[in-house]
């Protein structure tokens, strides 16, 4: 996971992403967003994790549960 955070930007939901495996990690907050490769991605923070294991995902391969 990547631990790159450039801003603090706070989600007002709680957000669950669901792997393939069919684990589930909840996502703490949105630090940061871009486009690579013509693809937003989210820098995203799971919460029990440290800032080092945010990671970017690219916003088509979320799955969101509200």
């Amino acid at each position: 996971m990547v631990g790159d955070t450039m801003s603090n930007s706070v989600t007002d939901k709680q957000h669950i992403i669901r792997a393939d495996e069919g684990e589930e990690f909840v996502v703490e907050r949105i630090v940061n967003h871009r486009f690579r490769n013509g693809r937003k991605e989210y820098l995203l923070a799971w919460k029990g994790y440290s800032e080092e294991e945010n990671t970017w995902v690219i916003y088509l391969l979320i799955k969101i549960k509200y």
